[in-house]
This record gives C-alpha cells, sequence and structure tokens, in this order.
C-alpha cells in the first residue's frame, strides 16, 4: 500500500468509524484457547461418588457403639493407606516394647540360673542357701514385672492417644459408656485394626 493510500485509508476511517470498525472485524481474530476436555462420564460418576462419601461420612465423635465403630472403620478407614500405615507403626511399636520386656525378664531368670548352679555346690553348706537364691530371683523378678506394669501403662496411654488422633471411633471424646464395656470395645477395635494391617 502507497503513502497516498494510507493516508486515504487513514481519512476515511475518521470520516466513517464504521469502515474501519467493519475492516477490523475482517481482520483475523486470535483462536481462543481450547476447552478442556471433560473427563468421561464414569469418572464423574465416581468423583460424585466420592463426595456424597464424603457428605454422608459420620463424625466418629458421635459413635457409641460398638457396631456403628466397625461399620465406620470397615467403610471409611481400612481403605485408606495412610491410616492403614500409621496403624502397624504403632502396632510394631508396641510389640516391639513387648519383645524387649520379655527378653529382660528372660535375662534375669537366666542370670539367677546361672547362679544357682555356680553356688549350687554351696548349697549344702549353706543350708537354705538355694531357698535365699530363689527368693532373690522371685525378688527381682516381681520388681521387675512392676516396672514393667507401669510402663505397659504408659504404652496403652500413648497407644489411646495415638488412635484419638488417627479419629478412630470409641477413642474420641468421653463416652458415657461403662468403663469395662468401653475398654472391652476398644479392644476389639484393636484386635479389627490389627487384622486390617494383616490383610493389607
Amino acid at each position: 500500500m502507497s503513502d497516498i493510500q494510507a493516508q486515504l485509508a487513514n481519512i476515511f476511517a475518521t470520516l466513517n468509524p464504521a469502515l474501519a470498525h467493519s475492516q477490523q472485524q475482517q481482520q483475523p481474530q486470535p483462536t481462543p484457547p481450547p476447552i478442556p476436555f471433560a473427563p468421561p462420564a464414569q469418572q464423574q460418576q465416581q468423583q460424585q461418588q466420592q463426595q456424597q462419601q464424603q457428605q454422608q461420612r459420620p463424625d466418629p465423635r458421635t459413635i457409641t457403639t460398638l457396631a456403628a465403630a466397625n461399620r465406620y472403620i470397615t467403610r471409611y478407614l481400612s481403605t485408606d493407606q495412610e491410616f492403614l500405615t500409621a496403624i502397624r507403626l504403632i502396632r510394631d511399636w508396641q510389640h516391639a516394647q513387648e519383645r524387649t520386656w520379655s527378653v529382660q525378664r528372660q535375662g534375669i531368670v537366666t542370670k539367677h540360673a546361672e547362679r544357682a548352679e555356680t553356688e549350687e555346690r554351696l548349697a549344702a553348706l549353706l543350708g537354705n542357701g538355694m531357698r535365699r537364691l530363689t527368693t532373690t530371683r522371685d525378688a527381682e523378678l516381681k520388681e521387675f514385672d512392676r516396672g514393667v506394669h507401669r510402663q505397659l501403662v504408659g504404652v496403652g496411654r500413648t497407644v489411646q492417644k495415638e488412635l484419638e488422633r488417627l479419629g478412630v471411633p470409641l477413642f474420641l471424646e468421653r463416652l458415657e459408656i461403662e468403663e469395662v464395656t468401653l475398654n472391652e470395645w476398644r479392644a476389639r477395635v484393636v484386635e479389627l485394626l490389627e487384622d486390617l494391617c494383616e490383610e493389607g
């Protein structure tokens, strides 16, 4: 286009804005970005089901029976891999504590057995020596068992706090349930959780 033609085009555009508008409309417009591909109907259904399930999921703090707790765990927690991993860690830690106590207790028994063998020949001279050794062993075992019991109570509290943190029913809030019944139900829930860990 020559300079004269360009000047004429500017003049026409000034005199007739509609002409300039029509020229702008004739220019190619940028292509809009493609609309993202909608997920297939099956994926949409799955998303809707998950949303409905989350909306319908009851608050575990409101669960006050063993049957309801088992249903909740089976339906909502048994497929949660993070939850199951956390339960396995708790279980493994607790079992490790129990193994440690067992080894330590057996160590006391072995120590006294070896001492008894060494001093067996002196038993005749001491008269009541063997009875004294047995009494010493029993006293040490009794003291050890007391210590283990205290530690076991602490482990139980730790496990209970972890189950509460993980949202396990019957371990949340203070329930209006007889303590003996509640402890029995909690033990059954722990058994179910351990079974789920074995299956997973």
